[in-house]
Parts: structure tokens; C-alpha cells; sequence
């Protein structure tokens, strides 16, 4: 194999190890409460707080990405589950009105799932609320974040998935889904890239090139 071969050989390798490397980038787990709360093992504590900006592979640009929720009042219900993800499950913040959302900024372009809890250990089924809306996507599914009513025993969870476009920030907004409804809830967001990150098309020219020179090539060296 000569050395124009060899190079191309090692640009598409490297390719294929980075994104792979993307793909299993670890997911930005946040657990959302009042002071006090007991932080769930691995996660990041969201504390009194609505917004964050925490170290991910998932950044468009550098190695941050920031999330805004939009809520204002929090609850610590103390040490009270033993399911396994009981520390994100206890607390919560919340917000009282008709509707919020959530939003992401500098996220890498790719395909995402985000998974959210809502539960409040003491009243079950107070918050009543869907996914209405996301805006600075490609594609979404909010199918699954619908008619979500919060629980006590059963851990209650949504999942949207969508696209983003690596330059718009993404919002995901939810409403209120009945009159009766205290507001909004969320205990913890878990975002994860569900696939490989969309190469640009020059990269996906070049790779292209590569791999046709090195077919061409060794077809040559057969024929000799």
C-alpha cells in the first residue's frame, strides 16, 4: 500500500474511533430539589437553582452545555423511597403556572433522548401537564411526554426524542393538561445521544474519496 493510500486508510480509522467515542459519550443526568436533598449517585445537583452549565461531549463549541428549566419553587420530601433512583424521585422543583419549558443551549448536532422524572412522594397526581411544543430542532417525538400525571409509588417518566441542529438553541415546552393541575414538575432530566452524531458533507466527501482510491487500489493491485 502506498502512502497516499495509507493516509486515507488512517483519516477514515480516526473518523470512525471519534465517533464512536461521540456516540458513547456519557448522558447529562440532573437531579433537581430544595436544599437539603439527598443528590442521586452520578448525577448533578440542581439545588434552589433553574439553570446550569455542565461539562458534556454533547457541546456544539468547547465542552459546555447550558439547560434553563423553568421553574421557581422547589421540594425536599426527605429520605422516603427505596427505588433505586429514590434520590432523584423525592425532590423536585416545580412551577405553578399554565406553562414552562426547558432549554439547551450549545448542543452539538445529533440525535437525542431526554427523559424526565415528575413524581411528588406526598401527593399524587397534584401536577397534570404535557409536552406541547420544541422549537431549533430537525425532527421530535413528544408522543411519549403526554397527559403525564405525576406519582407517589410508581417512579413517573416522559421521553422526547428529537434532533438539533448544532447551532439553535433547542426548547421543549410544556402545558398545563388540566384546570385542576398545581402546575409543572420535574425531579430530574437524563439527555443521552441516541446515535452517532450526522458528519458534514465535506467530511462525508472526503471519506468517500478515500475509500474509492483505496477500492481503485486494490483492484490494481489484483489485476497486476
Amino acid at each position: 500500500m502506498n502512502k497516499r493510500n495509507t493516509i486515507c486508510l488512517l483519516m477514515v480509522l480516526f473518523f470512525v474511533a471519534v465517533v464512536t467515542c461521540q456516540a458513547n459519550a456519557d448522558p447529562i443526568l440532573l437531579d433537581i430539589g430544595a436544599t437539603g436533598q439527598d443528590i442521586q449517585n452520578g448525577w448533578t445537583g440542581l439545588t434552589n437553582e433553574n439553570s446550569i452549565s455542565v461539562a458534556s461531549d454533547f457541546a456544539a463549541i468547547g465542552n459546555m452545555v447550558s439547560i434553563d428549566i423553568g421553574v421557581n419553587q422547589y421540594r425536599n420530601r426527605g429520605d422516603i423511597s427505596s427505588d433505586p433512583l429514590g434520590d432523584v424521585i423525592e425532590d423536585f422543583g416545580f412551577i405553578g403556572s399554565d406553562s414552562t419549558s426547558i432549554i439547551f443551549s450549545n448542543l452539538a448536532a445529533g440525535d437525542y433522548q431526554l427523559t424526565g422524572y415528575h413524581n411528588d412522594l406526598y401527593f399524587s397526581g397534584q401536577f397534570k401537564f404535557s409536552a406541547s411544543s420544541i422549537t431549533g430542532v430537525t425532527i421530535s417525538d413528544l408522543s411519549n411526554a403526554q397527559n403525564i400525571i405525576s406519582g407517589t409509588t410508581t417512579p413517573v417518566t416522559s421521553l422526547v426524542t428529537f434532533s438539533s441542529n448544532g447551532t439553535t438553541d433547542v426548547e421543549l415546552f410544556f402545558s398545563k393538561a388540566a384546570a385542576n393541575s398545581v402546575g409543572i414538575v420535574f425531579n430530574g432530566l437524563e439527555l443521552d445521544r441516541t446515535v452517532s452524531p450526522v458528519p458534514e458533507p465535506s467530511t462525508l466527501s472526503l471519506l468517500g474519496t478515500c475509500m474509492i482510491g483505496l477500492i481503485v487500489f486494490g483492484r490494481r493491485k489484483r489485476i497486476c
